[in-house]
Order: structure tokens, then C-alpha cells, then sequence
């Protein structure tokens, strides 16, 4: 792959940085047939329930004093161990120099993780890590110290955060037993960021970067990027529709034309190059709920006193095109087709909302039975207790020590599988059931 020109563009659209991008790395222009309208996917009618090597369980830092409890109740239903991870734990708001980030870095996290797994006697048959580049409220990038910057924030244009990030990466695939690295959770989130439109080619190819290091490394680990879908059918939508001068009809807001022109521009090119050279194994996927989301496409909630009939079509249509990220082929016929990965799911809320975690993932899992799922995770495993707040990174804090948007938000809390004592919730039912 030829040396990438790396673009310093804070005011361009997505589409004229990719479009630069790939002149510079000498390939073709990448711009979809404006006027394809592709077929729609054939739905299922099936319940879509996944089997326990589809069954993937999120671990992090918190949940280790449960390793034995989980082992005794638990990890039959699970095949794949999940670390998400940060690219570097950082809780302060002093960033960590890269000569010294290697201890806060994923494999020595990952292996703290695994040695005490081993230790409780806990075991998988496979291991899966997902690098989060971004803070948890979704506003930066978490940070290293990088001496030649000028004190800038991090951005994928950066020598030095490319390189670093590139190094951490390569380390990871030296993990013992490893199976699949997601690079990024939810990438497309920073094409809508503020001013970062430019760096998002940027990203583009600092990710092809990292999966050849990483193949080189390891050619067994299973590589791939990670979307937000819903991310994707709002802003991506919207995005795309500007771009290309198209009018959305309002009753018909998931125009399959538009869907397939959102994930040529924002998708594809992380999946494969113009000259068709394929960069990754598998497509990751969110399909997290987050309030704003809920009430707008949902009214709010399922609401199970009325049934769940008219979710279940809405939600229907939404996954319906799920297919088109995953398909590489030049006319989406399904010649080259990529397995699904699903990183995250929740519908994000209070403990109140735990019926309705349950009711959006049974109907999730139909409206999915459609597609190719390598592996499938709930958000996280056990709820978080907000009580003390000294002790709890769900708290707010106010301390100068602490970037304001650090610590993980209150919807966070509530995510798990598991109340924080461990005691199995609705939607641990719901994710277990056999097929």
C-alpha cells in the first residue's frame, strides 16, 4: 500500500477528504453510482437467537471480583471472553508519554485481565478485544503525550499519535490465544464531530495501517473496524443526502439509493481500497439506544403494555440493510460478503429501563436473523454502583484531577447483564436463549 499524504483539513466534507485521500495514496476516485438503487435485502421471519459460540461476554476492570461467581453460574453460556479496552487508560488529565504507556496500554490490560481469569480458573475457548480510541462521552480522543506536537490535541494527521497508535496495536496481536481485535468502537461517530470532517480520511488510513500491522504480526487474528448503525441511519443519512444533493422523501426516510451511498462513504473505505485489496475480516457493528435515539425513532420506549408488534416492524426496517455494510462487491450481489461482528448493544437508561434492555434485544435478534453474526456482545456484564460516588467512576465528579468527561455516564451504569451483585437481569435471559 503506498505511504498515505496525511490531510491537516478541519473544514472539509467527508466526501472531498476521502476523495483527496485517495488521490494521494493513488487510487482511483471512490464515488458510488449516484443513481444505484440497490435491492433490499431479504428479511427472515426467524427468531434469530444466537448459539453459544456466537455468544461473546464484555469484561472490564470492574467486573474481576466476579470471575469465580461468573465461572459458577455463568460461563457455560459464553464461548468468547471481550475486553474493551481503551488505546490508553488514562484518567488523569495529564496524558501519558509513549515510552511510558505500555503498561496502560491493551495487552499489558488484556493480560492483567487473562492472568486473572487464570488464576479463578476461568477459561474461553476464544478472546476478542475491542480498542476504544474515544473518551466515553464521545468528545475526544483519549490522549498520549506526544513531546514534537506543540501540546496539540490528539488527531489521527499526527505522526506521532499514528505511529504510537500503530505500536499498540502490533503489541496486542502478540497476545496469548487471541482471536479478534476491532479496531475502534464506533468510528463513524468522528466523521460528525465538530471540525474533524478533514481527519476522518485520516482515520481511514491509519486504520488500513494497523491491520497490516497487525496481520504481519499475527496473520491468524481476525481484524476489523466498528460502526455505530444507528449513527449511520441518522447523521450518516442526513450527511450523505447534503453531499449529494439528494431530497429525502419523508415517507421514506431509509431510502435504500441513500443507505448505500452512506456506507460507500463512510464504511467501505476502511473495508476495502479502490483497487479492491481487502482490509479487513470481519464489519463491526453498534446498535446502542441512547435516549435521543430512543425518543425519536421510538417514541420514547417499546412499551410493553401496548405490545411490541409496531417496534418489531419499525426495527425491521431499520436492520433491514444491515447487509449493504458487509457486502464488498461492487453491486451489493453478495459475492464477497463479510460476517457481522455486533461489539455493543443496550438501550441506554436508568435501572427503570431494564424491561425495555430486554424487549429491544428479543426483538433485536429477529430483525437481525437475516444477517451472517460471527459474534454478538451485550454492552457490558455487570451494573456499576454509583454509591460511593468517591469510588465510583459513574459519579460526576468535579475534581480539576479528572477531565470532565472521563468517567463513564450515568446510562453506563446500568448497562450490565447482571445487577452489581451479580444476580442475572431480564436481558441475560433474553441473550442466552438457544436457538
Amino acid at each position: 500500500m503506498n505511504t498515505p499524504k496525511l490531510f491537516r483539513l478541519k473544514d472539509l466534507s467527508i466526501l472531498s477528504a476521502l476523495v483527496l485521500m485517495l488521490v494521494a495514496c493513488g487510487e482511483e476516485e471512490r464515488v458510488a453510482p449516484r443513481d444505484f438503487v440497490p435491492a433490499k435485502p431479504t428479511l427472515s421471519s426467524g427468531e434469530g437467537h444466537w448459539s453459544v459460540a456466537q455468544r461473546a461476554v464484555a469484561f472490564d476492570m470492574e467486573d474481576e471480583i466476579y470471575f469465580s461467581q461468573f465461572k459458577s453460574k455463568y460461563a457455560d453460556d459464553f464461548s468468547i471472553a471481550l475486553f474493551n479496552l481503551p488505546i490508553v487508560n488514562q484518567i488523569t488529565s495529564n496524558p501519558i508519554a509513549p515510552d511510558q504507556a505500555k503498561p496502560y496500554q491493551p495487552l499489558a490490560l488484556a493480560q492483567a485481565q487473562l492472568s486473572k481469569m487464570s488464576a479463578d480458573g476461568l477459561t474461553f475457548d476464544q478472546v476478542a478485544v475491542t480498542v476504544d480510541f474515544m473518551t466515553p462521552f464521545r468528545t475526544k480522543l483519549r490522549s498520549l503525550k506526544l513531546e514534537t506536537s506543540n501540546n496539540e490535541d490528539p488527531a489521527f494527521f499526527l505522526t506521532e499519535y499514528r505511529s504510537a497508535t500503530i505500536q499498540a496495536f502490533e503489541d496486542l496481536a502478540g497476545l496469548d490465544g487471541i482471536s479478534y481485535i476491532t479496531v475502534g468502537l464506533n468510528l463513524n461517530q468522528y466523521a460528525y464531530w465538530d471540525n474533524k470532517d478533514g481527519d476522518y480520511s485520516n482515520l481511514v488510513t491509519l486504520y488500513r495501517e494497523i491491520y497490516t500491522a497487525i496481520k504481519a504480526k499475527n496473520p491468524k487474528v481476525q481484524v476489523g473496524p466498528s460502526f455505530d448503525w444507528h449513527v449511520l441511519m441518522t447523521e450518516g443519512l442526513n450527511h450523505t443526502a447534503e453531499q449529494y444533493g439528494i431530497t429525502v422523501d419523508a415517507n421514506q426516510p431509509f431510502d435504500p439509493r441513500l443507505i448505500y451511498l452512506a456506507v460507500d462513504l463512510s464504511i467501505k473505505p476502511f473495508l476495502k481500497d479502490q483497487k479492491e485489496a481487502v482490509f479487513a475480516d470481519f464489519v463491526g457493528m453498534s446498535f446502542n439506544v441512547t435516549p435521543t435515539f430512543g425518543q425519536s425513532f421510538f417514541a420514547g420506549s417499546p412499551d410493553p403494555n401496548k405490545g411490541d408488534a409496531a417496534m418489531s416492524e419499525k426495527l425491521k426496517t431499520l436492520y433491514q440493510y444491515v447487509p449493504y455494510a458487509q457486502d464488498l462487491s461492487k453491486n451489493l450481489d453478495g459475492s464477497k460478503v463479510l460476517p457481522l461482528v455486533i461489539n455493543q448493544i443496550d438501550w441506554e437508561g436508568t435501572a427503570v429501563d431494564d424491561k425495555n434492555r430486554s424487549i429491544y434485544l428479543k426483538l433485536l435478534k429477529s430483525s437481525l436473523s437475516h444477517v451472517e453474526i460471527k459474534w454478538a456482545a451485550w454492552k457490558r456484564l455487570l451494573d456499576i454502583p454509583t454509591d460511593p460516588p468517591e469510588l465510583s467512576r459513574c459519579s460526576a465528579y468535579s475534581t480539576n484531577a479528572l477531565e470532565p468527561d472521563m468517567p463513564a455516564n450515568t446510562n453506563f451504569c446500568y448497562s450490565g447483564l447482571l445487577t452489581y451483585n451479580a444476580s442475572p437481569k431480564d436481558v441475560y435471559e433474553t441473550l442466552t436463549t438457544n436457538p
